[in-house]
């Protein structure tokens, strides 16, 4: 007797599993993609509490393995460094972007490391700039390497600057005649590269 009601709990226990599974099947759509992670860079929130090896789902020898590469990584995010052949005239200093002199306009071929990726870039700027007030057009497109192609206008210039032109960023800029030069030292790029000692992933960038 025992044995047959222990049989009918199993069976009902069963049936119920198999509803609730068919259940979240149908509510969720067939095909439907993962959903993307969502990166937050120069995330003050995100800040001090991100460790890389809760963030990616992989083995632990895997992070081990990253664990070097990640570092000089983050250490390359720290400077950029681009020369430029072409015809023009610019300068540009800013101790960040609310402190820096501009002018001038050039078009060439940039070649350098722009954060922790090589590229071949046909650059276009145009600038006016003093102090906060900035009047500039900045187009790029990638001949060579990751990084994205870019268009930027005096209307965005303080709500989508690129990562490696940081507002924050601190450097020069020196183009005459058929030669230019470009560094920037992102001084915000140094806490992430000191805390990744200590697997902590401020700007969700490591490998």
């Amino acid at each position: 007797m025992a044995r047959r009601w222990m049989a009918a709990a199993a069976l009902v226990a069963c049936v119920g599993m198999g509803t609730a599974l068919a259940g979240e099947a149908a509510a969720k759509p067939a095909g439907a993609p993962p959903k993307a992670p969502t990166f937050h860079q120069h995330s003050l929130k995100r800040m001090f509490l991100k460790f890389s090896w809760q963030a990616k789902e992989r083995p632990f020898y895997e992070h081990v393995l990253w664990y070097l590469p990640s570092r000089v990584a983050d250490l390359l995010d720290i400077v950029s460094f681009e020369v430029g052949v072409g015809k023009g005239a610019h300068a540009n200093v800013h101790v960040t972007r609310l402190m820096q002199l501009g002018v001038g306009s050039q078009k060439s071929t940039v070649v350098g490391l722009m954060c922790r990726y090589p590229v071949v870039a046909k650059q276009e700027l145009d600038e006016t700039s003093l102090g906060w007030w900035t009047k500039f057009h900045d187009k790029r497109t990638t001949a060579w390497g990751p990084a994205p192609d870019l268009d930027h206008t005096e209307k965005e210039a303080f709500v989508t600057y690129r990562k490696e032109f940081a507002p924050a960023g601190v450097g020069v800029s020196l183009f005459a005649g058929v030669v230019g030069i470009n560094v920037q030292v992102r001084w915000h790029e140094f806490h992430d590269f000191v805390k990744g000692f200590l697997t902590i992933d401020a700007h969700d960038d490591d490998y």
